[in-house]
């Protein structure tokens, strides 16, 4: 009854208090509705209180908006972890930025005894409101990372469907107290907006920003004038850069994450993780098979953190069990010599109750280019203040020279970044089942139609289903022992009649139309031209980064063989000018492989 209320009733009586008040409120009392200016009370502190809220509060909500009227392009934006930590880290210290402005003004109010006299409760709420929505949001952007992307991919669905008027909180009422708490005080303010002082922002005079240019003196010492762009720099330095760093080597260490158990024994049990558990010859350590970060080779293995989440609701003295005495042939191989007492097995499994709670480490990213982008993107914002509000230029020269220089450095990057948008090359997902390539394609020279028996002949290549590799599981059941754990996995999804939730690698654009039997069979091109050497793969990585210049590039300098192919038969005059020797060779451009409606449609 709760999340009906709150996410469904609440909505509408925002929406519905918010229209015909204002409306109502404009056209009775238009020259009433403003701020009520408290300047000639105060002017100190509201100068800086009133610019890094307002900054702050206005990228916030253009911000909010980008991620709600472009959802999918956001979600392809954060799909590539150096886009995603600038989004945030920008995000984050607009935030701080918002926070400090508000508190400031706060302050004001409560310390400064004439602005005080002409506050009324309703300003009181609208602080109170606004002091909940910067917090809340603040605690997400830092705790339940990464908000930009459930924003886009959970909120925008949910207030489509209240503008569609067909309400689903289905995803709503599952997210965190904080994340609902923002939420519904987000309605509360917009609902009471027409009642308030907020208004203001409604009647913004536009007109101002193309106005013919006004010179304002005022009555403070010059270096005060500078004060605000000091506070703005060292704000955000202080802010972003430690944020990114953080963000960047956010998964380098997981002690002490959840608190599951004290610091010192989860460092005990994360040295025994990497230190020794078998005597003899063969000493190893559970990280040399489970690994807990992302490597270019193949792990045959589960990975730490999976089994720490598989076991996380076992008691240590269960986990000893299935150590010690393993149950089935290859577990009883994999560990057959270890040796681990009662109390290393509890600090071992203490570690992996924290282990369960993070993911596996990425490769670390240079965090050279990301710092070069905030520290340009200081100076522009820096720069951009004084001039445009303080409408001052420092020196005449210095602000243009690093609004030009700051400015062509964040559009190259923007736009470079726009146009990778949806394109990655190197994506090699974790498979469920890890499937060697260089074993069945290069070893033992299976031909790659074999598994992928309808790329002759179809749009896709196909996925070789369960029955396809037990053709030759039936009877190989050998192997090293890291691939006998594969090899179990497809019998058992075979036996069980389940399939195997394999996870795309190559993923073209949907408004793409692509067929495997136009180009394996029609045009001749061997797997290798697109997919890479696989033979050589003991994982699949995307090689191409699948974009229109990619495509088009081939078919501008690709030759059609006619010889033998019926699918060219209506290019007979063609095929006849090459035997003629008229011309050399004809390229699928020539064909019409350039047009937009060849692929597009």
């Amino acid at each position: 009854m709760n999340g009906i209320f709150f996410f469904i009733v609440l909505p509408y009586l925002a929406i519905f208090s918010l229209l015909p008040a204002s409306i109502y409120k404009y056209r009775a009392h238009g020259f009433k509705v403003s701020s009520l200016s408290s300047q000639l009370l105060e002017n100190r502190l509201l100068f800086f209180g009133s610019r890094p809220f307002h900054w702050g509060i206005i990228l916030l909500f253009f911000g909010h908006l980008i991620a709600f009227l472009i959802p999918s392009s956001v979600l392809a934006w954060n799909s590539k972890p150096l886009r995603l930590y600038i989004l945030e880290t920008a995000a984050l210290s607009f935030g701080i930025l918002a926070l400090i402005g508000l508190t400031v003004l706060i302050s004001r109010r409560l310390r400064v005894k004439r602005v005080r006299l002409v506050t009324s409760r309703m300003d009181i709420f609208v602080f109170l409101i606004l002091s909940v929505q910067l917090i809340t949001g603040l605690y997400t952007a830092i705790f339940l990372r990464w908000g930009s992307s459930w924003f886009a991919s959970v909120l925008t669905p949910y207030l489509i469907s209240i503008f569609a008027f067909r309400p689903d909180i289905t995803a709503i009422v599952a997210l965190p107290v904080m994340v609902k708490i923002h939420i519904v005080s987000a309605f509360v303010l917009i609902g009471m907006i027409p009642y308030t002082r907020f208004m203001h922002f409604l009647v913004y005079p536009f007109v101002y920003l193309w106005r013919s240019y006004q010179v304002v003196i005022w009555n403070r010492l010059s270096r005060s004038r500078h004060l605000p762009s000091l506070l703005l720099i060292a704000l955000l330095s202080s802010v972003a850069l430690p944020a990114c760093t953080n963000a960047i080597h956010a998964d380098d260490s997981v002690i002490g994450k959840s608190g599951t158990a004290p610091s010192e024994e989860i460092i005990r049990g994360q040295r025994l993780f990497y230190g020794l558990v078998y005597p003899g010859d063969e000493s190893k350590n559970c990280a040399g098979c489970h690994n807990t970060a992302v490597t270019d080779t193949l792990n045959w293995y589960p990975d730490a953190v999976a089994i720490s989440r598989k076991y996380k609701s076992k008691s240590a003295e269960d986990l000893g069990a299935i150590l010690l005495t393993p149950t089935g042939k290859m577990m009883t191989q994999v560990h057959k010599n270890i040796r681990l007492s009662d109390e290393e097995i509890t600090l071992i499994k203490g570690y992996m109750d924290e282990l369960s709670g993070t993911s596996l480490i990425q490769p670390k990213q240079a965090p050279i280019n990301l710092v070069l982008f905030i520290i340009a993107s200081l100076l522009f914002l820096v720069s951009a203040v004084d001039l445009i509000i303080t409408k001052r230029i420092r020196k005449r020269w210095v602000n243009p020279i690093i609004l030009s220089v700051t400015g062509l450095y964040i559009t190259v990057v923007l736009v470079v970044n726009a146009i990778a948008l949806g394109r990655t090359t190197g994506y090699s997902p974790d498979q469920p089942v890890k499937f060697s390539h260089q074993i069945h394609a290069g070893q033992n020279g299976t031909d790659c139609i074999y598994c992928h028996n309808y790329a002759p002949y179809s749009k896709s290549a196909g996925i070789p289903a369960q029955n396809i590799c037990m053709n030759c599981h039936l009877l190989v059941r050998n192997g090293t022992r890291s691939g006998m754990f594969e090899i179990a996995k497809v019998v058992e999804s075979y036996e069980a009649n389940k399939p195997i939730e394999w996870i795309r690698v190559y993923n073209i654009q949907e408004h793409v139309f692509f067929s495997h039997a136009q180009h394996v069979t029609a045009g001749g091109i061997d797997c290798t031209e697109c997919h890479g050497e696989v033979a050589g793969m003991t994982r699949i990585v995307q090689v191409p980064d699948l974009s229109m210049r990619w495509c088009i590039n081939c078919h501008r300098t690709r030759s059609v063989n006619f010889g033998g192919n019926n699918f060219y038969t209506q290019y007979k005059e063609w095929a006849g000018r090459i035997q003629k020797g008229d011309i050399d060779s004809v390229t699928v451009e020539w064909m019409g492989g350039t047009e937009c409606m060849k692929c597009h449609y």
